[in-house]
């Protein structure tokens, strides 16, 4: 059950990563020029910015296109006859490398670029790369108390059967020592059972998570299952919660009950 919970866990978080993934790449800083710039000084500029730190991308739009744009999205057909002149500016739009999406690289950036004497304004959107960036942060530590507080059930599951267990065979136990086996000989078949254990326990939650994920998924689309190495960690965490959980139960045992 608390395998379950867990890979559950991690499938909503691995979907909520995804779209937080998809919003990061969306963050961009637009570069504002002055009205009506040279081509010369356009092309002075674009230079510059392919070589600010951070910037991997850079790509001009001229007021043309944005209006075309603008109009696309707000359904303003007609607009521009009844306005007369254009009034959006030319501009560039600015891709950023990956370390440098936080809202600290951000501002740097902005504030770099903006300095300029051929620039009118610079827009990233502050307010919201903050509140994403915060989420994001909240997510990750989310993610981790969960962790640990799952792995902890799991761990004392292991370890009150596994204690069970040997308290269970004790005569077993005591008649290997007898005859020379040494402690960690009679400790590894226990650890081999509390592993196995947990190992079963997580194929059986993935395999019904797999099924609620794909039931789901047909019924309001959007939802995706773990990838093949998260899969292989959660089977790999299994594996190592068992081992603990078994060797701490072992510990008290051995020591309550020397053999």
């Amino acid at each position: 059950a608390s395998l379950l919970v867990l890979g559950g866990l991690l499938i909503i978080s691995a979907n909520v990563h995804r779209i937080v993934d998809d919003l990061e790449g969306r963050k961009e800083v637009v570069v504002y020029l002055l009205p009506e710039p040279e081509s010369s000084v356009r092309l002075r500029v674009e230079e510059r910015l392919k070589d600010v730190p951070g910037v991997v991308g850079v790509r001009y739009i001229s007021p043309e296109e944005a209006w075309d744009d603008f109009t696309a999205e707000m359904s303003g057909e007609g607009l521009l006859e009844e306005i007369g002149d254009n009034p959006l500016p030319p501009s560039f739009e600015l891709k950023l490398a990956n370390d440098r999406r936080d809202l600290a690289s951000i501002e740097a950036i902005a504030g770099e670029v903006g300095a300029w004497e051929e620039v009118d304004e610079v827009a990233y959107g502050g307010a919201w790369v903050s509140r994403l960036d915060a989420f994001a942060r909240q997510l990750a530590w989310l993610n981790l108390g969960v962790l640990l507080a799952v792995g902890l059930a799991v761990v004392a599951v292991v370890a009150n059967t596994i204690r069970l267990t040997v308290l269970a065979k004790r005569d077993m136990i005591e008649v290997m020592k007898v005859v020379g086996a040494s402690e960690w000989f009679i400790r590894t078949p226990f650890l081999y059972e509390g592993m196995i254990q947990t190992l079963g326990a997580s194929l059986v939650a993935l395999g019904t998570l797999y099924g609620i994920t794909r039931g789901v998924s047909e019924q309001f689309g959007g939802i995706s299952f773990l990838t093949l190495p998260q899969v292989a960690a959660f089977l790999g965490t299994a594996l190592i919660l068992g081992a603990a959980g078994s060797y701490l139960a072992l510990r008290p045992v051995f020591k309550n009950y020397p053999v």
